[in-house]
């Protein structure tokens, strides 16, 4: 048994066997401020431990660009250096990196600028800093200041690295530290001295062209000129698809469906209005409820501009906003950063509400529309006072409509709708000046798009997608080089107003080209062997005469690789 154990220690110490990534978890249910950190110990085994890249949970909206620092303390704990400060720390991070968030819940990789080497057999306390972010967690079951004591709060192997948790802060290095916390975290390593990269697939820029239907409202605190509000005229607005992908938006029916439940604005204040069935869905304070309608609305089917096919399911989150299908995750701070880069969602009067402190969401259909209603939800915090009272009517064909039968003026709101995925801003609109006369919003049309179908680990064989190809796109072509253009290159000289060159075209070779058979088209690339910390930029073409410009082609954003072994 001892000659095995000596032999299993071997093969680790030569860099064998490694159960890379280290996974603690990412159901979380607790989170920090930006400026935050959470801390941990790791214990290294018998061989030297190289750590490439981490696996975070960000608290942001997708698409938020992050910062990490990681500092340690060898031969220590974060137990009493949690307020240790930068000194106590070292002075300056051991490693960095930058990401894009992935959303709460789901792993934004954060490859490190350079791997960090952790010494064989040594305790080192480990706290990870979010400058510009805010980290997911999860409550740990243990005692305080005894890390690892509880069935949530150790990862890992001993013979290679052991995790144990933690603690968590909303000022990083400094500020008082709640204890048990547990990091959602991968950490990505290998054991013994080679060398140790983490493959890197990050899109950057935009492709051409996009045309968006999104549009919006903020209203600040008592601004409103919706229905309930003092000088409000507006208590509907109809969105009808325009044929083109986009809405027809103009002066709703002034009906409403049921009656808040609070006596402030009952059935018989509102022309057309029936009282609400037994429909109430239970939701607290900043959650979502999925309503499925082939069971709750079983004769029901519903479309949305910028969503492909008939939709099955609803998100109703509640503070104030709907969305197809389940990806909804509620937010009390409406943005339109967020309503403009998550997906498709219709925000009906998105704010910080609170269905704990009085009032309802609820769901309801009567055999020929659905209807989703926030009845006398007040503000957070304002419970007591006169609450929202907000509807959607959702009807076949992809018609809804927009309804205010009485809005609380304590706090600020957003109204629109957007096709999400990064859609262009089109500015503030007076969406309340719709009440006297429709306008259209456009038609929607998806830019060319290039993907990856994973990290480029040397040795593998990648799959580059190109996607949104039009059907009257005659090729489609991909060229690969070795120096990114961050920025773009504006391409209006070459006859494509609106494009950027995201590779620099001198140093660029074209790798493929093919004749499109749908809407997508795949390339391969073999990631070679040995060439780990080489970095690659690619992008895409598409020739389409049916593209207004000069040269009729379009191309897609850029795509960076890092090659790495990891």
């Amino acid at each position: 048994m001892r000659i095995c154990l000596r032999i299993a220690m071997a093969l680790l110490g030569a860099g064998l066997g490694a159960q890379s990534p280290l996974t603690t978890t990412f159901a979380s249910n607790n989170g920090g401020a930006v400026g935050g950190a959470v801390y941990f110990n790791l214990t290294t085994g018998v061989a030297d431990v190289c750590i490439a890249a981490i696996g975070l949970n960000c608290g942001n909206s997708i698409g938020t660009a992050g910062t990490l620092n990681m500092w340690t303390i060898a031969n220590g704990s974060y137990v009493g250096n949690t307020q240790a400060g930068v000194a106590g720390w070292g002075g300056i991070p051991v490693a960095t990196g930058s990401f894009l968030c992935a959303g709460p819940d789901n792993e934004s990789f954060c490859a490190l600028d350079s791997a960090l080497v952790l010494s064989a057999n040594t305790v080192y306390a480990v706290a990870l800093e979010a400058p510009d972010f805010s980290f997911r967690y999860t409550d740990g079951d243990g005692s305080t200041g005894v890390p690892g004591s509880g069935t949530n709060q150790t990862f890992g192997n001993p013979l290679e690295l052991l995790f144990e948790g933690g603690a968590a802060g909303n000022q990083a290095l400094t500020g008082p530290a709640f204890d048990p916390r547990i990091a959602n975290v991968n950490i990505y390593y290998t054991l013994g001295p080679g060398l140790c990269v983490a493959a890197e697939a990050v899109p950057y820029g935009s492709g051409c062209y996009s045309v968006s239907v999104s549009y919006y409202e903020e209203f600040q605190s008592g601004a409103s000129d919706y229905g309930g509000q003092a000088g409000a005229y507006v208590d509907s607005l109809i969105h009808v698809p325009n044929g083109v992908g986009g809405y027809w938006v103009g002066p709703g029916s002034g009906a409403w469906f049921g009656e808040d439940g609070s006596g402030a604005n009952t059935a018989s204040a509102v022309p057309g209005a029936v009282p609400l069935a037994a429909s109430d869905l239970g939701a607290g304070d900043d959650t979502v409820s999925t309503v499925d309608l082939t069971t709750a609305a079983p004769a029901f089917s519903w479309s949305v501009a910028g969503v492909s096919g008939i939709q099955t399911e609803l998100s109703i989150d509640s503070n104030g906003r709907i969305a197809p299908g389940r990806w909804l995750q509620s937010d009390f701070s409406a943005s339109v950063a967020e309503l403009l880069h998550e997906a498709p969602s219709i925000a009906a009067a998105w704010t910080d509400m609170s269905p704990n402190e009085q009032g309802a969401v609820h769901f309801d259909y009567d055999g020929f529309t659905c209807y989703v209603t926030w009845a006398d939800v007040p503000f957070f915090g304002n419970g007591g006072q006169p609450g929202n009272n907000i509807q959607v009517a959702l009807s076949y064909a992809g018609i809804y409509e927009l309804r205010w039968a009485g809005m609380a003026a304590q706090s600020g709101y957003l109204v629109g709708f957007s096709t999400g995925m990064a859609a262009a801003d089109p500015g503030p609109s007076d969406i309340s000046s719709l009440a006297f006369g429709g306008q259209n919003f456009g038609g929607f049309s998806a830019p060319l798009a290039l993907s990856s179908n994973g990290r480029p680990i040397t040795g593998t064989m990648m799959t580059l997608t190109v996607g949104n190809i039009s059907a009257t796109t005659s090729a489609v072509l991909l060229r690969v080089g070795f120096v990114q253009n961050a920025v773009g290159l504006d391409l209006t000289p070459f006859g494509m107003a609106g494009c950027r060159a995201y590779i620099d075209l001198a140093s660029s070779v074209l790798l493929d080209l093919v004749v499109p058979t749908g809407s997508q088209s795949a390339f391969g690339f073999q990631s070679p062997v040995g060439f780990e910390e080489a970095q690659l930029y690619f992008q895409a073409g598409a020739l389409d005469p049916a593209v207004a410009n000069g040269l009729g082609a379009t191309v897609s954003n850029g795509l960076y690789y890092r090659l790495g072994n990891l």
